[in-house]
């Protein structure tokens, strides 16, 4: 008896806790979702008309779908604007999940397996996570256009042109080459650090049973470290229409190359001398957010279905 009323004052402890855990993100998702997105949300349903004096405001949920349809026009007047950062916005996510993520599991294992110069890769790699984006975009700006050609010319005998970042053809290559390169060290220090824990009698017992490191990478390693990854392939998904991947740091408010993000941003600045627009963008905002919910949902319960266990 004794035992079971401790047991049962453990379980009350447990919902304690659970309680005090649970409230925590559920009143940062009310304040920094909920709070500050408050107007934004009602401004979807709204009309403003500026021709009043002073502009009146008109309130109806029929207005979300007519501000839907203000916003596509208003996109469209520059031809298939929406469709090119609808598909930009698709294939940088893509390209995150399927070579990004990858490769930064790679490097996390030869760094956490501490091989010849880990501890230098570790360094190496996470430098650019230190360095503000203010400072290393012209940097980067700089090897692209005048350094680069220059190595590509002195070491392999290649002509290469300078404007990598203004050929229509080569700009999203090299912008997402600048986003892999800029966010593997953040990731590569988490994946590594959770390679280093695992137990080295895990790591013998597989080499004993005649595994390859291939095969250990597959069976032990990847299984360890796959809720980290889970979490990065999530929040790259929940983020599919808000990343910029950049664009606005290169080129301002001219990118010839658009996502979805980077649109709302530059549709949004330009929208501040007339308040007329705002309920068109917010929206399109609002409806991205009824997509991207259940789709954030959905690749969280796949993931987490189908993912490879440590058992």
């Amino acid at each position: 008896m004794k035992r079971q009323k401790q047991r049962k004052t453990l379980d009350k402890d447990d919902k304690i806790l659970y309680i005090v855990l649970m409230a925590w993100p559920i009143l940062q998702f009310f304040i920094f979702y909920i709070c500050v997105n408050f107007n934004s949300i009602l401004l979807s349903f709204e009309k403003i008309d500026m021709a009043a004096s002073p502009a009146k405001t008109y309130f109806s949920f029929g207005y979300f779908a007519d501000n839907l349809k203000a916003f596509f026009s208003r996109v469209n007047i520059v031809g298939d604007e929406f469709k090119n950062m609808l598909l930009t916005s698709l294939a940088a996510c893509g390209i995150f999940i399927v070579v990004s993520i990858p490769l930064q599991l790679l490097f996390s294992y030869y760094i956490g397996r501490k091989y010849i110069g880990s501890n230098f890769f570790r360094v190496l790699l996470f430098m650019p996570s230190i360095i503000s984006t203010i400072v290393i975009t012209p940097l980067f700006k700089y090897f692209v256009s005048d350094a680069l050609p220059v190595m590509m010319k002195d070491w392999f005998g290649m002509e290469m042109s300078g404007d990598l970042l203004y050929n229509a053809k080569t700009i999203f290559p090299t912008i997402m080459f600048f986003n892999i390169w800029l966010g593997f060290g953040t990731s590569v220090l988490m994946y590594s650090n959770v390679v280093g824990e695992i137990s080295p009698e895990v790591i013998d017992a597989s080499k004993i049973d005649g595994a390859s490191p291939f095969e250990e990478f597959i069976h032990v390693v990847l299984p360890a470290v796959y809720p980290t990854m889970t979490v990065f392939v999530v929040t790259t998904v929940a983020g599919v229409f808000t990343n910029q991947i950049g664009l606005l740091d290169f080129y301002g408010t001219n990118s010839s190359v658009t996502t979805v993000g980077y649109v709302l941003y530059v549709m949004t600045e330009t929208a501040s001398s007339n308040l007329a627009d705002y309920p068109s963008l917010s929206a399109f905002a609002v409806l991205l957010t009824i997509i991207t919910i259940p789709l954030t949902l959905l690749v969280k319960y796949l993931m987490e279905k189908f993912g490879p266990s440590e058992d």
